[in-house]
């Protein structure tokens, strides 16, 4: 189970740090106000879901343009420190595993693969090397559960009460198809 963990948020960091999809690999799509309008096929059929759409956000909450302008540099230091802790686990999971083990895994992940199938599981991982990687793992969801609490926080403060109940409901969304994807 904890190389499972860890496949699937390594897969995650060594593909989406930063980078876009390919245009000819991507579609936009109707999702939840607010939330991600650009989806990329995944093999088996299911699309995966990249970005934050600061329109769809601005309409599914209506916030104005004052409000937006005010909000900018918080969705600003949002990403900037999600990306820092995505590098920040790139780099010591690089530092972890042999340079046979990060061929073995640029090659996995360059054909694709399917979003339940560990591709940590092909890499021959040590018991040293899964508990370092958990451990970073666990680190980078900490940090970043602290900051999306802090950035929520801060965001709220900025809303009006029904902007508020918006915004509640909305990540109550996201909770639920988090849950559901994780089943």
């Amino acid at each position: 189970m904890k190389k499972y963990l860890l496949v699937a948020l390594a897969a995650a960091t060594l593909t989406s740090c930063g980078s876009q999809p390919a245009a000819d690999s991507t579609a936009a799509v109707s999702s939840s106000p607010g939330e991600v309008a650009v989806v990329s096929p995944s093999p088996g059929g299911r699309e995966r879901r990249r970005g934050f759409d600061p329109e769809r956000f601005k309409k599914a909450l209506d916030l104005t343009d004052a409000q937006m302008a005010e909000l900018k540099p918080l969705f600003d230091e949002q990403r900037d420190g999600m990306r820092k802790r995505m590098e920040d686990f790139h780099t010591e999971m690089e530092k972890t595993l042999t340079p046979e083990q990060k061929k073995k895994l640029a090659e996995l992940e360059k054909h694709g693969r399917e979003r339940r199938t560990p591709p940590y599981a092909k890499l021959d991982l040590t018991s040293e090397q899964a508990t370092k990687l958990e451990d970073l793992r666990q680190k980078m969801r900490d940090e970043g559960r602290k900051a999306r609490e802090e950035f929520n926080a801060k965001l709220v403060e900025k809303l009006d009460p029904e902007q508020k109940k918006k915004f509640k409901a909305m990540q109550e969304r996201m909770r639920e198809r988090q849950e559901k994807d994780n089943d």
